[in-house]
Order: C-alpha cells, then sequence, then structure tokens
C-alpha cells in the first residue's frame, strides 16, 4: 500500500479499487487489507470488488465496505471493515445482516484486523452458519455456475 501526506498533511493510500487516494483512518486501513487479501489469497479479480457501494437500507442510503461478485456480477461476499479499536459485537452483526437484506450474498465477513468472522448465508432458510475459511472466488464460480 502506498501510503503519503496530502494537502492537508493527513495521511492518505491509495485504493486500488476506486482509483484514488484516500485518507488513510484505521479502518480504511483494515479495509485497503482485506481488499489485498481477498486478491492475492482468495484469487478474486479487483474487476469484481466494489468498495463502499451505495444501497438502501431500510429507506436509508447506506454504503457497504466491500462487495465481492461472482462471474456473473451476482454478489457472493459482503465485508463489513472496522477499525481494529471496535469490538465486533452484536452491533455489527445486526447492521451487516441488515444490509445483506439488500445485497442478498450467500457469505459475510465481519473484520477489524485483529480478528475476523465469515458466516456462510442460507437465504432461504435464514440462517447462518460460521465457516473457518473464506473460498477461493474461482472455486465458488465452478460450484455455482
Amino acid at each position: 500500500m502506498n501510503e503519503r501526506q496530502n494537502i492537508q498533511h493527513k495521511p492518505v493510500i491509495t485504493d486500488k479499487i476506486r482509483k484514488k487516494q484516500i485518507v488513510c483512518t484505521e479502518e480504511e486501513k483494515v479495509r485497503q487489507y482485506t481488499i489485498q487479501h481477498l486478491i492475492n489469497d482468495c484469487g478474486v479479480p479487483s474487476a469484481y470488488i466494489a468498495v463502499e457501494q451505495s444501497m438502501q437500507v431500510v429507506n436509508r442510503r447506506k454504503r457497504a465496505d466491500i462487495v465481492v461478485y461472482d462471474r456473473s456480477f451476482k454478489p457472493m461476499l459482503l465485508v463489513e471493515c472496522k477499525a481494529p479499536s471496535v469490538s465486533l459485537g452484536q452491533e455489527c452483526y445486526v447492521q451487516i445482516l441488515q444490509y445483506n437484506l439488500t445485497v442478498k450474498a450467500p457469505y459475510i465477513l465481519i473484520t477489524n484486523g485483529l480478528q475476523s468472522f465469515c458466516y456462510s448465508i442460507d437465504l432461504d432458510n435464514e440462517s447462518c452458519q460460521i465457516v473457518h475459511e473464506l473460498p477461493k472466488w474461482n472455486e465458488f464460480n465452478y460450484k455455482n455456475i
């Protein structure tokens, strides 16, 4: 990651997905490290990653931190990033589950950079199960084409 100082003397980081420099907050660092993990370790092509995607949730405009799409551009994974100082408690789970009512991704991930929790979501039965590892992007796509 490329960190620099901008004109206002705040550190910035280059977001390769949004193709612009962003103020380098603690949450943004977690978001960028998560994006790099998705690309480098899970094999997700950057073209299938959306960052801070706008959506309608319960009649309000919200932004999903990260949405990963499959080859047919259906949401595969919804990610909520928090700063390392934020505990991943019930509020985080409620937030991402509310967002997923709109996104309808079969996987959700909550991370603060220190802890990460990933769940497989059964949208039909409205249940979720913890998973210990995200599927590789190609594996997910081959199973679900």
